[in-house]
């Protein structure tokens, strides 16, 4: 193994590391697709590590090519779920299309033409990923405050990673260089991991960032003076060892912070009144109360219709109730709201994220039977 092949195989343990962080109960949702994108991210880096173990085996490069040709089609359901909008059909189609086309390449002809079929497959990759960068962009006008700070991190991160993926095989590609690939599916799973966590944002990134950064730099400077051509490998192998340590912690803090609204509730006294309910999880606690005059510039029908409803998130099918919901939602910055009276109207507008998503709703909806029962 050379000193890239050693960076491949810390960047698979990290990869593995933000793989275990995510939930496999949630399949729907933005957890749902940030897991599969870290998958085919962990399979690609796999199949890398497995090359260089095994000196280049036919059937390890397929299985790279593969998992490399799928990265756009799910990053795209990544940026679907983010923005909670679809995307454009050329967009989904052109994805659907050369992922279909470069894993026919990859089954029938990789082994005969790896080089080239890689440096194609990276193209691809760079046209798609800039089309992605748009369409974040388009979409960031259009979304909520709350959803902005995730938007705008994946953004960041597909804008580096562009490069990155652009000279994996053009200029990185030696037996002994860092691959400009490794750093890029890296940086992707930082990514995920954040927007997992629920504290994606541009200045999150940043501080990841700064620590791998860190990392390298030191590294290049305690070794680059005595051992000048291995420098640059050494200063790699210390970003990609700081992204293992960052993704651990981060692993063990997502399973001891696990507990989620279900759990919260499950743990409240009988009889707990509204604000013992509110106080139990911090998305509840933080969000706000809309009645009175703040609900007063809404048509009475739509709003005694979503009065009836114990979650509402613009998306009822009712267009005078999804319009009455959003006007509430911008208006407060948030993505749900849950009913905390019918008569007078109250709601609580809870600012969810990313991660709302069908499970989050079903654990509103029990959250709102909640704070609407009786009080005492």
């Amino acid at each position: 193994m050379t000193g890239a092949d050693a960076i491949t195989a810390i960047a698979v343990a990290a990869a593995l590391a933000a793989l275990f962080a995510l939930s496999p109960a949630e399949r729907d949702g933005v957890e749902g697709r940030l897991r599969e994108l870290t998958l085919v991210a962990t399979v690609l880096l796999a199949a890398r590590l497995v090359r260089a173990i095994t000196g280049d085996a036919d059937w390890a490069l397929v299985v790279e090519l593969l998992a490399a040709a799928w990265l756009p089609m799910v990053g795209v359901r990544v940026i679907e779920e983010v923005t909670r909008r679809h995307a454009p059909r050329p967009l989904k189609y052109a994805v659907l299309v050369g992922g279909g086309v470069f894993s026919l390449v990859a089954i029938g002809i990789a082994p005969f033409v790896g080089t080239a079929a890689s440096a194609a497959l990276a193209g691809f990759q760079a046209l798609t990923l800039t089309a992605m960068i748009a369409l974040l962009l388009r979409e960031r006008g259009q979304a909520h405050a709350t959803e902005r700070p995730s938007i705008d991190a994946l953004t960041l991160t597909f804008v580096l990673v562009l490069p990155l993926a652009a000279v994996d095989y053009v200029v990185t590609g030696s037996a002994d260089g860092p691959r400009g690939g490794d750093f890029a599916l890296l940086l992707v799973v930082l990514t995920c991991s954040l927007l997992a966590a629920g504290r994606a944002s541009p200045r999150a990134l940043a501080g990841d960032l700064l620590v791998l950064a860190g990392a390298g730099l030191g590294a290049a400077l305690v070794f680059g003076p005595n051992a000048p051509h291995a420098a640059p490998v050494l200063a790699g192998a210390a970003v990609a060892g700081a992204a293992l340590l960052v993704l651990l912690e981060r692993l063990r803090t997502r399973r001891a912070d696990r507990v989620g609204l279900i759990g919260a509730l499950a743990l409240l006294p009988d009889g707990a009144d509204a604000a013992t309910v509110r106080a139990a999880h911090d998305l509840l606690s933080t969000a706000s109360v809309l009645e009175g005059e703040r609900l007063a510039a809404l048509p009475p029908a739509a709003l005694a219709a979503l009065a009836r409803l114990r979650v509402a998130d613009g998306r009822h099918g009712d267009p005078d109730v999804d319009a009455a919901a959003r006007e509430l939602l911008d208006a407060a910055g948030a993505t749900h709201l849950v009913r905390l009276a019918s008569a007078p109207p109250r709601f609580l507008a809870v600012a969810a994220g990313p991660l709302a998503g069908p499970s989050l709703a079903a654990q509103l909806d029990m959250a709102a039977r909640l704070l609407s029962g009786p009080r005492p």
